[in-house]
């Protein structure tokens, strides 16, 4: 049987940005398409990666004229684990590249593909050192103005992700849906001060699972 060359970032990122552009948003992007990338990852011994992203990908005529490159690109990667890595890790990723994409304005699409390779999404034993390295080294590369643009979408990455981080920390405590959901209903309501949140996040905990408010104010603190 002849060896194939595997597949590099470029052609999965081109059709990763497509099927990106089939969703009306980043969250139901996220919610769909990346959310069954992970189920996959959870239980890669089970239900295939085709099998997985099917359903996803059909909801749409436009999404669905892209399935039969989709599925010859994962027939392609899944002769190599870390091609396969490398694929399922930008398809998760799209938010955060097309974000850094619309930072770097009218660059060529290069650039994009230089930030991917810089995340090292194939490489899974790499360090977050190494990696926080090398997007710096990529940083370096671009002017002042692009710099600046991009570092701004990676910093909302990293608050975002230090959020998702504090919420995950705070359903485990609460080991409660329901109180959960209202904790978090409370907590975001930007139409209340950030104070009177707190105040409100207090009352909620005390009133219906006062042992853990201890656990939870070293979270919110």
């Amino acid at each position: 049987m002849q060896h194939q060359t595997p597949v590099t970032t470029e052609p999965i990122y081109k059709l990763a940005r497509a099927l990106y552009q089939t969703f009306p948003s980043s969250n139901e992007y996220s919610e769909q398409l990346a959310a069954a990338i992970q189920g996959w990852r959870l239980d890669a011994a089970g239900m295939g990666l085709l099998s997985r992203l099917e359903p996803v990908v059909n909801m749409t005529q436009e999404r669905a004229s892209l399935w039969p490159a989709l599925v010859n690109m994962v027939e392609q990667v899944q002769q190599d684990p870390q091609t396969t890595l490398l694929f399922a890790s930008i398809m998760e990723s799209m938010p955060l590249v097309v974000a850094v994409e619309n930072a770097l304005g009218d660059s060529s699409s290069q650039q994009v593909i230089q930030f991917i390779d810089s995340l090292c999404l194939d490489q899974p034993q790499v360090q977050h050192d190494q990696v926080m390295t090398s997007i710096q080294n990529y940083l370096d590369t671009l002017d002042p103005k692009k710099r600046q643009a991009v570092s701004q979408v990676l910093n909302v990455q990293r608050y975002q992700a230090m959020e998702d981080d504090y919420m995950a920390q705070i359903h485990h405590i609460l080991n409660d849906q329901a109180l959960f959901d209202q904790f978090e209903r409370v907590l975001l309501d930007d139409q209340v001060p950030w104070a009177d949140r707190l105040t409100d996040v207090y009352q909620l905990i005390k009133t219906r699972k006062p042992e853990v408010w201890d656990q939870i104010s070293l979270v919110l603190d």
